[in-house]
C-alpha cells in the first residue's frame, strides 16, 4: 500500500514539476509546486481510500447481519423440523399402541363369541334335558298312579279273597263238627236198631243241608264273578280319575310354557347380544378407517418433511450463492484495487480513475440492491416456511384430536366388552339356576324311582298273597292281574332303557363341561348304543371331537345327525366349521349356506360365511 502511495506521489510530483517548469522555466518554483502537490496528492489518496473503506464497511455490515439472521433462522428451522420428527415418531408409537390394543380387543371379542356359542349350545342341551326330564317325570307320575290304582284293586281283591277264604274255613269247621256229630249219631244208631229209620232221615236231611251249602258256594262263586265286574267298573272309574289327573297336568303345562317364555327371553337377549356384536364390528371398521386416515396423514407429513428438507437444502444453496457473491464482490474489490494500481501506472489524469471508481461504486450499489432483494426473497421464503410450520402444527393438533377420538372409541369398546362380560355373568347365573332346576328334577326323578320300587315291592307282595289265595280259592280269575303285571313290567323296561340313555347323555355333557373330553365321548357312545336314533347325541359327540381337534370323526357324527334330522341347522354349522378347519372351504361354504337356508336368523353362520367369501375372493 505504501509502495502504491509512493508511486502516486512520484507521478504527481513529476507531473506538477514538469508542467510548472515547462511554463515558468523556474527550477525552485517548479520544485516548490511539486513539493506542494506531493502531500496534497497523498492526503487526497488517503482520504479517498478511507472513504472507500467506510463505504465498503457500511455496505457489508447489514449483509453480514442478514447472513447471521439467516443462519439463526436456519438453526430455528432445523430445531422445528427435529421437533416435528419427534412428534411424528410419538404419533407413530401411539398408533402402534392403539393397533396392539385394538388387536387385543378383537381377540377378546372372538373369545367372547366362542364362549357365547358354547353357552348357547349348553343352553340348548339344558333345555332338551329339561324337556326330557319333564316328560320322564310325567311318565313316572302316570306309572305311579297306575301302580297305585293296581295296588288298590289288588287290595280289594285280596280282601274279598280273604273273606271268601274265612267263610270257607267256617263252613269247613261246621261241616267237621257236624261230621263228628254224625259219627256219634251213627254209633248211637248202630247200638239202637230201632231208631235206624229216624237216623237215615236225619242223614238225608243233613245231605240236603250239604247240597244247600254247595249251592251257597256256587252263589259265592257267582258273587266273585260279579265282584270281577265291579273291579272292571272300578277300572273305568280309575280311567276317569286318570282324565282328572290329565286335567291337573294343565298347571304343569302352564309352568312349562312359562319356562318356554323364559327361553324365548334368553333368545331375545341373545339377539340383543348379536346386535351389540354387530355394532362392535362396525366400530372396529370405523377404527380401521381412522387408522388408515392417520397412516395417510403420516405419509403426507413425511412428504411435507421431505419438501421442507428440499427447501432447507435450497436455502443452504442460496446462502452459499450469497457467500459466493460476497466472495465475488471481494475479488472484484481486489480487482478494483488492481485497476487502481494500473491507473497509477498510467500517465493519465486523476479524473479518469475517479470516474472508474464512481462507476464501480454504482455497480457495488446495484449489487447491494440485488443482495437486498435476495434478503427480501429469503424473508418471503421464511414466511412460507412459517406458514408450512403452522399448517404442520394444525395437522399435529388434528392428529392429536383424532388420537383423542380413537382413545374415546377404545374406551367405548372397553365399556362394550364390560357389558358383554356382565351379560356373560348373567348367562352364567341363569345356567347355574337351570342346573339347579335340573338337579331338583333329578332328585324328583330319584324319589319317583324310589316310589316305583316301593310300589313294585308292594306289588310283588300282593302278587304272592294273591297266589296263595288263588291256591286256596279254586276259581278266582288271575288273568287280569297277570296282564297288568306284564304291561307294568314292559313299561318299566322301556323307561329304564330311556332313563339309562338320558343319564349317559347327561354324564357326557357334564364331563365335556369339565374338560374330560375322552370320558364324555365314552358316555355319548354308550348313550348312542342305547338310543341310536338321537341326532342331538351325535351332534354333541361331534362337538367333543372338534374340541379334541379330531375333525374327521366330528364330521362323521355331524353326517349321522343330519341323516337323522335333515333340518338340524346347528349340525350343518358345526360341520361347516370342522370342514373350514380341515381346509375344505367349498364344503364349509355350502354348509353355512344350508344353515342360513334352514335358519335365516343364524347370525354366526352369516358372519363366518362373509369372512369365508372374503378369503376365497
Amino acid at each position: 500500500m505504501v509502495k502504491n502511495w509512493f508511486f502516486l506521489g512520484a507521478i504527481a510530483f513529476g507531473m506538477s514539476f514538469g508542467l510548472s517548469f515547462a511554463g515558468s522555466r523556474d527550477l525552485e518554483k517548479s520544485l516548490l509546486t511539486g513539493g506542494i502537490t506531493l502531500p496534497s496528492t497523498l492526503v487526497a489518496a488517503a482520504a479517498v481510500e478511507r472513504l472507500r473503506k467506510h463505504q465498503a464497511d457500511t455496505t457489508l455490515a447489514p449483509l453480514k447481519a442478514q447472513i447471521q439472521n439467516l443462519e439463526g433462522r436456519e438453526a430455528e428451522l432445523n430445531q422445528s423440523i427435529s421437533a416435528t420428527q419427534v412428534r411424528r415418531q410419538q404419533v407413530k408409537d401411539n398408533l402402534a399402541a392403539l393397533q396392539a390394543e385394538f388387536e387385543q380387543i378383537q381377540i377378546q371379542v372372538n373369545d367372547r363369541q366362542h364362549h357365547k356359542e358354547y353357552l348357547e349350545q349348553e343352553l340348548a342341551t339344558l333345555t332338551a334335558q329339561k324337556h326330557k326330564l319333564a316328560a320322564q317325570s310325567t311318565n313316572l307320575k302316570a306309572q305311579v298312579q297306575n301302580l297305585q290304582s293296581q295296588e288298590v284293586e289288588l287290595n280289594q281283591s285280596l280282601s274279598t279273597a280273604t273273606a271268601a277264604l274265612q267263610t270257607l274255613k267256617a263252613q269247613q269247621s261246621s261241616l267237621q263238627t257236624e261230621f263228628t256229630q254224625l259219627q256219634a249219631q251213627v254209633a248211637d244208631q248202630q247200638t239202637e236198631k230201632a231208631a235206624l229209620g229216624q237216623s237215615v232221615m236225619t242223614l238225608e236231611e243233613q245231605r240236603r243241608q250239604v247240597e244247600a251249602q254247595l249251592h251257597e258256594l256256587q252263589t259265592q262263586i257267582q258273587n266273585f264273578e260279579s265282584h270281577k265286574a265291579e273291579l272292571n267298573q272300578s277300572l273305568s272309574s280309575l280311567s276317569a280319575q286318570r282324565q282328572q289327573l290329565e286335567e291337573n297336568l294343565t298347571p304343569l303345562q302352564a309352568n312349562f310354557e312359562h319356562l318356554q317364555a323364559a327361553v324365548s327371553e334368553r333368545q331375545s337377549q341373545k339377539a340383543h347380544l348379536d346386535q351389540e356384536f354387530t355394532t362392535l364390528t362396525e366400530q372396529k371398521h370405523g377404527l380401521e378407517i381412522q387408522v388408515d386416515r392417520l397412516h395417510r396423514q403420516i405419509q403426507d407429513l413425511e412428504n411435507r418433511e421431505a419438501k421442507l428438507n428440499q427447501s432447507r437444502a435450497a436455502t443452504t444453496r442460496e446462502v452459499q450463492t450469497a457467500e459466493a457473491n460476497l466472495a465475488s464482490v471481494q475479488t472484484k474489490f481486489n480487482q478494483l484495487q488492481a485497476q487502481v494500481s494500473e491507473l497509477e501506472n498510467q500517465q493519465r489524469s486523476l479524473e479518469q480513475p475517479v470516474v472508474a471508481l464512481e462507476k464501480q461504486r454504482q455497480e457495488l450499489a446495484a449489487k447491494a440492491e440485488a443482495l437486498h432483494k435476495q434478503v427480501q426473497d429469503r424473508k418471503q421464503h421464511k414466511a412460507e416456511l412459517n406458514q408450512s410450520l403452522s399448517s404442520l402444527e394444525s395437522q399435529r393438533q388434528q392428529l392429536e384430536e383424532s388420537l383423542i377420538s380413537g382413545q374415546a372409541d377404545f374406551e367405548r369398546l372397553q365399556t362394550g366388552v364390560a357389558k358383554r362380560q356382565h351379560q356373560k355373568k348373567q348367562l352364567d347365573r341363569e345356567l347355574a339356576e337351570l342346573s339347579e332346576q335340573k338337579h331338583k328334577l333329578e332328585t324328583q326323578v330319584d324319589t319317583l324311582h324310589a316310589q316305583i320300587q316301593d310300589l313294585e315291592s308292594r306289588k310283588a307282595e300282593l302278587s304272592q298273597a294273591l297266589s296263595t289265595a288263588a291256591t286256596q280259592a279254586e276259581r278266582i280269575p288271575s288273568q287280569p292281574v297277570q296282564s297288568v303285571q306284564s304291561t307294568a313290567e314292559d313299561g318299566r323296561k322301556d323307561s329304564i332303557v330311556a332313563e339309562s340313555a338320558a343319564t349317559h347323555y347327561q354324564r357326557g355333557l357334564e364331563k365335556g363341561k369339565r374338560g374330560y373330553y375322552p370320558e364324555a365321548i365314552a358316555d355319548f357312545t354308550q348313550a348312542l348304543r342305547l338310543n341310536p336314533n338321537d341326532a342331538k347325541i351325535y351332534n354333541h359327540r361331534g362337538v367333543t371331537y372338534s374340541k379334541l381337534k379330531d375333525f374327521r370323526n366330528a364330521i362323521k357324527d355331524y353326517n349321522q345327525a343330519i341323516r337323522l334330522q335333515p333340518n338340524f341347522a346347528q349340525a350343518y354349522y358345526n360341520r361347516g366349521y370342522a370342514r373350514y378347519r380341515l381346509g375344505i372351504l367349498q364344503g364349509a361354504r355350502q354348509d353355512f349356506y344350508q344353515t342360513l337356508r334352514i335358519d335365516p336368523n343364524y347370525t354366526e353362520a352369516d358372519e363366518v360365511l362373509r369372512y369365508l367369501e372374503s378369503e376365497l375372493v
